[in-house]
Formats: C-alpha cells, structure tokens, sequence
C-alpha cells in the first residue's frame, strides 16, 4: 500500500495520505467534498489529478513559495521543477507505508 485513507472525526473518509519522497514529511490531499483532487481508489497503484501544490506552512512570512508540487500517476510521483528538494523534476516510484 502507497497511500492510506484519512478520516475525518465523523469518520467519514476525507483524502489520503502518504510520505513524500521528495520533501520527506506526509502529505494528507483531500479526494472527498467541494474542492476535491480526483483519486482513482487505488491504494497501490494511486492517480491524483489534478497536479498538487503543497505550500509552506501557513505561519511561513509571504510570498508563500511552493515546497512540493507534484503529478502522481499510477504510482510514481512527478516534481515539478518548481519543487523546493532535490527531486525537482524527477519522477520516482511512490514508496511502500509500513
């Protein structure tokens, strides 16, 4: 398994989640609701589109700049050249969770 679900306290599933290989923390993206990314159900094997921005934390001072802006298709995760780590514009295989 590459990503696990999340749930909200209702426990109602919210997105999922899974560690980033590019700027090593966990990104949680939201699947379910308004404003939702497009997730393909596949825990393995998983597709999100569209393409994701993951920004600084909300306390960072302006401008926002991006840490982590990403394709993942069908398993591998694609960094933009904009990313802010050493995978920027690399693809690689989205690891296995524990």
């Amino acid at each position: 398994m590459r990503v696990k679900p999340v749930y909200e306290s209702n426990h109602m599933r919210f997105g999922i989640r899974f560690e980033c290989p590019g700027c090593g923390e966990s990104h949680i993206v939201k699947t379910m609701g308004d404003d939702s990314w497009s997730f393909n159900n596949d825990y393995d094997h998983p597709t999100l589109s569209p393409d994701v921005n993951a920004y600084e934390p909300t306390n960072a001072p302006p401008p926002l700049e991006p840490r982590c802006h990403f394709r993942l298709e069908r398993g591998v995760i694609s960094f933009e050249a904009d990313s802010g780590h050493a995978l920027a514009g690399k693809s690689v295989e989205l690891p296995e969770l524990p």
